[in-house]
């Protein structure tokens, strides 16, 4: 008997398997922006919007923590508090509005062949119960948000966050085309 190819697939399979890819997809993108449980490298650092000010975030919107206890470039979370504030680790590039000096630790952060990044002398952790633009970690257990001065953001509620503040105004703004009017000069006289 000659070889009979199999038939084509019938219009419902198409869709079917349509579906179920684009389901995957979305499955796999719901993980990828799931929380940081583990010793993650931000690749650039960005800033979110919280209700008390801009804080540090990864490329992917995730927050990031100093910890104040720890000593200028050197972290002390290890073991159970690392699986609670896993470390940032690697190198990050300066990303918009991120005015701070960006190093790395001396040595490679516990458990990773890579350093763990410091921002403004502020080593940098992840909190495992976060998701991206939603900070939980503020104040627990001696945790912080960092602010783009690198200083930690005041305790408070904290909210959602949005992608990126928006850039302080200067003044009232000029419309486009045109241009300001000058100032007289102050003669000193009244």
């Amino acid at each position: 008997m000659a070889d009979v190819p199999p038939p084509p697939p019938s219009p419902r399979r198409v869709p079917l398997l349509v579906v179920t890819a684009a389901a995957l997809l979305v499955l796999l993108a719901a993980a990828a922006a799931g929380a940081v449980d583990r010793p993650t490298q931000p690749r650039k650092l960005t800033l979110i919007s919280t209700a008390n000010g801009a804080a540090l975030a990864d490329v992917h919107g995730n927050p990031l923590y100093l910890r104040e206890a720890d000593k200028p470039n050197t972290p002390g979370c290890t073991g159970r508090c690392a699986k609670t504030f896993p470390p940032a680790l690697g190198a990050a590039a300066r990303g918009h509005g991120v005015t701070g000096k960006v190093t790395h630790t001396a040595h490679h952060a516990p458990g990773s062949s890579l350093p763990q990044v410091v921002y403004d002398r502020h080593p940098l952790y992840y909190y495992a119960k976060d998701r991206p633009k939603r900070p939980r970690g503020q104040d627990v257990d001696g945790f912080r948000l960092v602010a783009p001065d690198g200083k930690p953001l005041p305790v408070g509620e904290i909210g959602t966050a949005t992608s990126r503040p928006k850039p302080p105004t200067a003044g009232p703004a000029t419309p486009p085309g045109t241009t300001a009017a000058p100032r007289p000069a102050h003669t000193g006289a009244r």
